[in-house]
């Protein structure tokens, strides 16, 4: 893991905690993921899905942020 190591010092994280950031970001990243997931599993068991406007939409939001 020593090109990880030197990535994370140049933003200032000490080398020795390298391990324990790679395993947090995972599991943000698989929290993210399964959240989503059942996000969708609820939502199909609801019933059926409604059409939004254009301005309701996640699409729509980001892009005008962007």
């Amino acid at each position: 893991m020593g090109g990880i190591e030197d990535f994370m010092k140049t933003f200032g994280f000490p080398g020795n905690d390298a391990l324990t950031i790679i395993i947090i970001c995972a599991l943000v990243l698989v929290a993210n993921f399964a959240g989503g997931l059942f996000t969708s599993i609820i939502r199909a068991f609801g019933g059926p899905i409604k059409p939004s406007k254009l301005t309701q939409r996640t699409s729509f939001r980001l892009a005008l942020v962007t």
